[in-house]
């Protein structure tokens, strides 16, 4: 990973894999506090949330940065989560936080 104006390069470790969703959680050294996994229980219908995504490809690198968009929680069916954020192509794998924390990943 590089910050943005492209001087750090990070390392990251591999934390979980689901092949069946292609996905992985990659868990990267850093002197921030994380905003931490919250079960999905936590969230309520109504509750903002905040939808993060790299929708530009590899052009995050360049300075360009992630996008972000709110919205709030519209509804919640057992391990699913949904938002009425505006999510792009290209936002995949990217996180819906709320308040409590990280609570989806966008698919």
């Amino acid at each position: 990973m590089r910050a943005p104006n492209g001087s750090r390069v990070q390392v990251g470790t591999v934390a979980h894999v689901d092949a069946a969703n292609d996905l992985a959680l990659v868990s990267i050294p850093s002197p921030f506090k994380g905003a931490g996994i919250a079960p999905v229980a936590t969230c309520d219908v109504g509750d903002d949330a905040i939808a993060i995504g790299y929708p530009w490809g590899d052009d995050e690198i360049s300075g360009r940065g992630a996008y972000t968009t709110k919205g709030g929680i519209s509804n919640r069916n057992g391990d699913s989560v949904y938002t009425d954020a505006s999510v792009n192509p290209g936002n995949s794998g990217g996180g819906l936080f709320t308040e409590a924390g990280l609570v989806g990943v966008i698919v």
